[in-house]
């Protein structure tokens, strides 16, 4: 008791016995306007103003307009136009290294040409094959009508005109044997005289020989005409048709078999001229493809890419990958701002959205822009090597409505997205918030506790819906320097323990 006469001599001990009494709880609460005389105390108030909420998120710029090119097929640059230089629609801007596949053009248009020519010469002998196939079986058909009247005639017995055909037959080889006997006998008459040679007596014989063979024949071609075909030769006839009918079965197969076999022949030339024609096809597309053009009218752009030797600005005998974009060729004039919209204000953020950007060069200035495109499938935060555990993200398009050369492609800018606006609302920083168990509440200049109802917050300020009004002041938390000073002063002057006190 004598420490509290002597921090409040005179009445006000009874006075403060009379409070500890009535708020028994709160005994530690009423002790603090003795922090007033704290040096660092901070007070502030709550202000009439309109309550913000805002997301606050990085974009990058880009060109609104910017083709990337990337090459059909790995090779070496040979020739690079330089990064920055305006071009026009249709000028070459890269050009791939081809020595090789023009190289290997040549060659393969000489197998085209030999292909070629060696299909068209298939064909020509082909015909000619044909021809000569038809031909075959031809004579075997015409052969096989010969065996088969041959064979009906034998079926048939002779004829009376066949008769009479045979045996004129036969008259003209006797006669013309009885004259090759006179003949002998003239030349052996004039031989024995001189007047002849031995030669011509022997080729004499000779004829004579030949002539008496002829009768012997016609002869017994008569006897048999006259006596009629025998058992024999019916059959003899018989087996020469079944003979012929195989022949003709014979070239037909062959002819087919060939006609096939030559097909097959022509088929294997087809695909070899088809095969070496695609490689030379494909050689050309790929030595039409080593030339880079501009698709539009703009500023080339050289990106970073993989190259052998890491990620970087390619030049001329770096070596580009198939499909895997180098370069560009960029609108300027036009940009837009691309970022990632975080899943959860999804609902909040829709396409028309107004959105304050803020240079990072311009502190303090603010253009205003407005959101074209939300995307559709959600995706991974980017350039982010952990994602596990975070929110995904929805890609972001923003079109600023100053197009004056400001925003500079590849740059990053602040985006500021106001997603609540309320006019004519109480607001207190949030540091001057405090929270227990049943509620929030702050600390009155006076060091009293008031328990405040919160509405909507953002980063910096809080709503107040009820509590507090503007006229009242409250406590902020020290700052670092005050609670130093505070520290320092209390190691030289300790206070005096709570038991004391009481």
């Amino acid at each position: 008791m004598a420490r509290l006469k002597t921090l409040a001599p005179g009445g006000p001990l009874r006075f403060y016995l009379v409070l500890l009494l009535a708020f028994p709880l709160a005994s530690t609460v009423s002790c603090q306007p003795q922090s007033a005389q704290i040096k660092g105390l901070r007070l502030t108030s709550a202000r009439q103003g309109t309550f913000v909420r805002q997301v606050e998120m990085v974009g990058e710029v880009e060109a609104q307009t910017q083709v990337y090119l990337a090459p059909a097929f790995t090779a070496k640059l040979q020739k690079i136009a330089e990064d920055g230089a305006a071009i026009k629609q249709g000028q070459e801007v890269a050009r791939l290294d081809v020595k090789d596949e023009e190289e290997d053009l040549e060659d393969q248009q000489l197998e085209l040409d030999a292909a070629k020519n060696a299909l068209q010469e298939h064909d020509n002998s082909t015909a000619g094959e044909k021809v000569r196939l038809g031909a075959e079986i031809q004579r075997a058909e015409a052969e096989l009508a010969q065996k088969v009247l041959a064979s009906h005639e034998l079926e048939a017995g002779t004829r009376a005109e066949e008769l009479e055909k045979k045996r004129l037959q036969l008259e003209l080889t006797r006669r013309a044997r009885d004259l090759a006997q006179s003949n002998l006998a003239l030349k052996e008459k004039l031989a024995s005289r001189g007047m002849s040679t031995q030669l011509e007596v022997l080729q004499a014989k000779q004829e004579l020989s030949n002539r008496e063979r002829d009768y012997r024949v016609a002869e017994a071609e008569d006897q048999q005409a006259r006596a009629g075909a025998t058992r024999l030769a019916r059959q003899l006839a018989r087996v020469e048709v079944e003979l012929a009918q195989k022949v003709v079965v014979w070239a037909r197969r062959s002819r087919d078999l060939s006609l096939k076999k030559l097909a097959l022949e022509r088929q294997k030339k087809k695909a070899k001229f088809e095969s070496t024609g695609l490689k030379v096809k494909r050689l050309q597309t790929r030595i039409r493809q080593s030339s880079l053009k501009a698709p539009m009218d703009g500023t080339v752009v050289i990106n970073r890419s993989w190259t052998q030797e890491g990620l970087k600005r390619v030049g001329v005998g770096d070596e580009v990958y198939e499909g895997n974009p180098f370069m560009s060729v960029a609108n300027l004039a036009q940009v837009r701002i691309r970022s990632e919209l975080d899943e959860t204000l999804i609902r909040e953020v829709k396409v028309g959205l107004n959105a304050l950007i803020e240079l990072p060069s311009l502190k303090g200035k603010r253009f205003k822009g407005k959101i074209t495109r939300i995307g559709v499938l959600a995706h991974e935060p980017s350039k982010r090597k952990n994602t596990q555990g975070l929110n995904k993200v929805f890609d972001l398009e923003i079109l600023p409505e100053v197009q004056e050369g400001l925003f500079k492609p590849g740059t990053s800018v602040d985006i500021r997205l106001p997603l609540q606006e309320r006019k004519q609302v109480l607001l207190l920083p949030r540091e001057a918030i405090y929270r227990k168990s049943d509620g929030h509440y702050v600390l009155l200049a006076s060091g009293e506790m008031r328990m405040v109802k919160l509405g909507e917050a953002n980063p910096k300020e809080v709503v107040i819906r009820s509590g507090l009004s503007a006229e009242e002041q409250v406590r902020l938390p020290a700052s670092e320097d005050a609670e130093a000073d505070e520290s320092a002063n209390n190691a030289k002057n300790p206070a005096p323990k709570q038991g004391g006190a009481q």
